[in-house]
């Protein structure tokens, strides 16, 4: 069979796959331009984005494996009906709760106002404030989301969680269905969003929804970046209407410069740094769904179509 690697860290992705599988005959391309003209007898992709022209090329693909926390950027026009798509494993839910507690603290402590403090050689005592008895709301409650709450937690915050449906979790005193959205958003004083794009929830935060919000609520965007609509957000913040906004995810990657949210002094923008994978921990299971796939049995991790995760 043959496997073929696009990403910026193919060689290593490679190597460690070819020491498991030293009969898979692979090719590593580290950017589109080392992608092989000829894909026909392509069989496997592993992949975080795949160019709509190696699709067209490459139409035996059996198996299309994304080495990070979502895939739904891979459910794509043309793509066979045949084609299995798999995510990582849930290997990322400690260091995004890490991202996004981090950030929490940040505001908490008014890390931004000290540094400004410093620059300007001014004793200035911030107004930070504690953690305990704070609401911490999260939109989505699966492995990312359940783990953001455990840690909050930690730090004595309340938790909420909102989900597809209401169905309680251990981690969080009370969960909404998605249909409770309007009812859950006035409450939070950080809001977390680790949801996964689906037509359901493609901007599934806009105008209406941010203007329910507490006026000094912090969002902080670990999901997908079409969940929110960053025009009606970049609108809020320059209004006042809200506390503020770190996204290490957005509509489109990289934000671009004309965008106003990087000139807001109440914005954080990082660069999709959060949980970068790392290859020697997602290989081990690709090598398993590899074997998996040759002797005909189901694929972990696998993304359903229908719903979009």
């Amino acid at each position: 069979m043959k496997l073929l690697i696009i990403h910026e860290r193919a060689p290593e992705y490679a190597a460690l796959i070819k020491a498991e599988l030293p009969d898979l005959e692979i090719t590593a391309a580290r950017n589109k331009g080392e992608i092989p003209a000829s894909l026909e007898e392509t069989d496997i992709i592993l992949a975080w984005r795949v160019p709509k022209d190696v699709l067209k090329k490459a139409t035996n693909v059996k198996w299309l494996a994304s080495p990070g926390a979502g895939a739904d950027h891979l459910i794509l026009p043309g793509l066979s009906e045949e084609t299995v798509i798999t995510k990582a494993p849930p290997l990322f839910g400690e260091l995004i709760a890490e991202y996004v507690i981090g950030y929490v603290l940040h505001v908490s402590m008014c890390v931004g106002e000290v540094l400004r403090n410093m620059e300007k050689k001014s004793w200035t005592v911030p107004k930070r404030f504690r953690l305990r008895g704070r609401l911490m709301g999260i939109l989505g409650m699966g492995t990312i989301g359940t783990e953001i709450a455990r840690t909050a937690r930690f730090f004595g915050m309340k938790v909420w969680g909102l989900r597809r449906t209401s169905r309680p979790s251990s981690e969080a005193d009370r969960v909404f269905g998605i249909e409770e959205l309007n009812d859950f958003l006035p409450h939070p004083d950080f809001i977390a969003l680790t949801l996964p794009l689906t037509e359901e929830t493609r901007n599934l935060i806009a105008l209406d929804q941010l203007s329910l919000m507490k006026p000094t609520c912090w969002i902080i965007n670990v999901g997908r970046g079409r969940i929110l609509n960053e025009d009606d957000l970049a609108r809020v913040l320059q209004e006042g209407k809200l506390g503020g906004y770190v996204a290490d995810v957005f509509a489109k990657e990289p934000l671009q410069e004309k965008s106003p949210l990087w000139d807001l002094p109440n914005v954080i923008v990082t660069p999709h740094y959060a949980a970068l994978t790392r290859p020697e921990e997602f290989v081990p299971s690709f090598v398993e769904n590899f074997r998996r796939l040759v002797t005909g049995r189901p694929l972990l991790f696998q993304i359903d179509r229908d719903r979009g995760y």
